[in-house]
């Protein structure tokens, strides 16, 4: 773990380069420094599958109660969608991390976008004029909770996206849906390794740090 070749190993979760293809960064965090420290966003991480093994059980030292979603640990911004009726009729988006060389001042940032702004307003009143037209004609085989919503949605598409985009993209989001489709109850899973129970879509039990994604895919 010591020496000089480690100074060199480096892993940043948020690096694309690395992304694309992490392979060759985990064998040298394997071989070089299985226990990483990194600098830059205060973590640990364990490489070697004999320590991950070892140190899973013992969840009470080797834990983060908000999982290992690393951008959530450290911003401490939680899910704000707790609604139902909300949940039914949001898109999520998870949106790729800012890198140091995209960063700009915020005078630099609002002036680009009072550039922007006018063609941002003039495509949204453009496909909310097509949609006003087409919404008569708009008929959905299966109406969601959200009908009226994902009526008006389909009828706006044709002006920004090719047909079916928006139930495409809708559907995938309720499959992911962390409440009821029929009766809009709660969903929640019980943590199986502390008995847990734990709120609708939490990716990580919040007292022991296991695993809930194989639960909410059931």
């Amino acid at each position: 773990m010591t020496g000089a070749s480690a100074i060199d190993v480096y892993y940043d979760p948020f690096d694309f380069e690395i992304d694309d293809n992490p392979y060759p960064s985990w064998k040298r965090l394997r071989d070089e420094s299985p226990l990483y420290y990194n600098d830059k966003f205060s973590f640990y991480a364990l490489s070697r599958y004999e320590d991950v093994a070892h140190a899973l059980p013992d969840w009470d030292t080797y834990r983060s109660g908000k999982g290992t979603t690393l951008d959530i640990i450290l911003n401490g911004i939680e899910d704000v969608i707790t609604r139902p009726d909300l949940a039914d009729r949001a898109i999520p988006l998870t949106l790729a991390p800012i890198t140091e060389a995209q960063r700009r001042p915020e005078t630099t940032l609002w002036r680009e976008f009072e550039f922007a702004r006018p063609h941002i307003l003039g495509a949204l009143l453009d496909a909310a004029v097509h949609g006003l037209q087409a919404l008569p004609g708009v008929r959905l085989e299966r109406l969601p909770r959200m009908a009226d919503f994902a009526r008006f949605a389909v009828a706006c598409e044709g002006a920004l996206w090719p047909a079916g985009t928006f139930m495409a993209a809708y559907a995938e989001n309720r499959a992911e849906a962390k409440f009821c489709g029929e009766c809009g109850a709660a969903l929640t899973a019980v943590c199986p390794a502390c008995s847990t129970p734990n709120e609708p879509g939490r990716k990580f039990c919040y007292e022991c740090g296991a695993s809930l994604s194989t639960l909410w895919r059931l």
